[in-house]
């Protein structure tokens, strides 16, 4: 009836994870109250996202990048 393309190609991504260190001063950078919230917008990605990162210890690679930016600097 319509014109649409229903196959939807995905692209598989690799999973990254911090090293132990690297949990260790993330939680301690984003402890206490709106320091999530704060940090997210600082490292410039959603803060779910660093919730999910924080809960997990991994990502994908562009967000892992971003935030081992944020905690050399």
């Amino acid at each position: 009836m319509y014109n649409v393309n229903t196959k939807v190609e995905t692209q598989p991504f690799t999973v990254e994870e911090l090293t132990d260190t690297e949990k260790k001063k993330l939680k301690t950078v984003t402890q206490g109250y709106g320091r999530i919230r704060g940090f997210s917008r600082e490292v410039g990605i959603h803060e779910n996202t660093l919730r999910m990162v924080l809960l997990k210890g991994s990502g994908r690679p562009e967000t892992i990048q971003m935030i081992r930016q944020k905690l050399s600097a």
